[in-house]
């Protein structure tokens, strides 16, 4: 049941993603404030929805459910609780999903952090980080998908690659993928101003404080 809950989870961040992507920018374009006004909910929302996935993925390793393929591949019965949980992103599909949802993370920490911006220009980068955002739940879906099930069922895993059981890999994932997917809020600044084709003193100000995080 969970790993079909974590696969309708992505679908519908699919879904979020595309109206995140679609709507605001729509609105910029017409000048309708409604449509504008959907990107922080959206933005919201969305990240709810990636991080109960990455979440579930998470308790299919600690139950050793062994019915889905990646964790199969990637956990044991021998392996202790700690690396269960780390072995999440121990491999492609799991890492993937975690960048996914590091990304949503800094999608709704744009959308809660910019009072500042005016609606125009909220919804520009948050379209435009919805965007980026698609593109990762689309391949996660369709490409590297970590809820795929196998039949018949293994009574033990593969085991995690034996180079990655290391406090160091607790740690290193996380910490990178916050600072590569972080990047992605500079280029959405970039790119919000450039679809507007003006970039003033605030615009200026705002966008180096998310540069220096």
């Amino acid at each position: 049941m969970l790993p079909e809950i974590g696969q309708y989870l992505l679908v519908l961040a699919l879904l979020l993603a595309t109206a995140l992507t679609v709507l605001p920018m729509i609105g910029y374009a017409t000048n309708n404030q409604t449509l504008m006004q959907t990107a922080r909910p959206l933005s919201h929302v969305l990240f709810v929805t990636v991080m109960a996935s990455f979440v579930i993925l998470v308790m299919l390793f600690v139950q050793q459910d062994f019915s889905v393929k990646y964790v199969a591949q990637n956990s044991s019965l021998e392996l202790p609780l700690r690396y269960r949980i780390t072995a999440a992103w121990g491999a492609h599909e799991g890492s993937i999903l975690m960048w996914v949802t590091v990304q949503a993370l800094w999608i709704s920490a744009v959308a809660k952090f910019s009072q500042s911006l005016s609606l125009n220009q909220i919804a520009r980068v948050l379209s435009v980080l919805g965007f980026i955002a698609l593109g990762f739940v689309a391949f996660v879906l369709f490409a590297s998908n970590p809820f795929e099930t196998i039949f018949p069922v293994p009574l033990d895993g593969h085991d995690l690659n034996p180079l990655l059981p290391a406090f160091g890999m607790i740690i290193h994932a996380p910490l990178l993928y916050f600072g590569y997917v972080g990047l992605s809020v500079a280029l959405a600044l970039s790119v919000a101003a450039l679809i507007r084709g003006a970039i003033n003193e605030q615009w200026i100000r705002w966008s180096r404080r998310w540069n220096y995080i």
